[in-house]
């Protein structure tokens, strides 16, 4: 009798799916409020299935703060997932709760690397903040995209306050410094902070 996991069709659903919708472009999904994945499709850089495990990665991730009753804190933070890499980003009320979500995220399958910028805070969340924030994120997309020389959809970022963070593949130092250099221009941000890697840095080989 032959068996198929749930699992593994999915995968290959998924793999099909995004082949099919997806050239050389940069897929974003938005889960509720102030939380974000971005599974980035890289040209000529990652495969359809590289494409899809990030996606799984963070599907577990949600799944198991879920599980463990974290919900209100998953609301609060933002998952930037690239090839296995994740970036946390976000404020939460103590180190406690930081810690609990580091040592969660690290507890998932396939994840390699996580990349903690979460901060403390005791500022109440609200609408407006965040607003201001998606805004600014916003302007970095456009900024990236209209900028000569850049490849877009090689990166993903996000803002906590004044601060962006940004992930993804660059092609060389060069690129990588227009990205800098373009993020810093924009109004209301005073800080990037960059977990970029080239293209042919070693932890994309592991």
């Amino acid at each position: 009798m032959f068996v198929f996991s749930v699992n593994r069709l999915a995968k290959v659903l998924c793999v099909v799916i995004i082949t099919l919708a997806i050239s050389s472009c940069a897929l974003t999904i938005a889960a509720g409020t102030g939380v974000t994945i971005a599974v980035l499709a890289y040209k000529d850089k990652r495969s359809a299935g590289s494409i899809v495990d990030d996606n799984i990665i963070y599907s577990k991730i949600s799944a198991l703060f879920m599980q463990k009753g974290f919900r209100n804190i998953f609301m609060k933070i933002r998952v930037l997932v690239v090839e296995g890499r994740v970036m946390l980003v976000g404020a939460l009320k103590n180190e406690e709760q930081i810690k609990n979500v580091t040592k969660t995220v690290w507890s998932v399958d396939g994840v390699k690397e996580v990349i903690n910028e979460l901060i403390t805070t005791d500022v109440v969340e609200n609408s407006q903040k965040r607003a201001a924030e998606l805004y600014k994120v916003s302007k970095i997309k456009s900024i990236l995209l209209l900028s000569r020389g850049i490849s877009s959809s090689n990166y993903a970022a996000d803002v906590e306050g004044e601060t962006a963070y940004i992930i993804g593949i660059s092609e060389n130092k060069v690129e990588l410094q227009k990205v800098l250099d373009a993020i810093s221009n924009i109004s209301g941000i005073s800080k990037v902070i960059s977990h970029v890697v080239m293209k042919d840095d070693h932890r994309r080989l592991t």
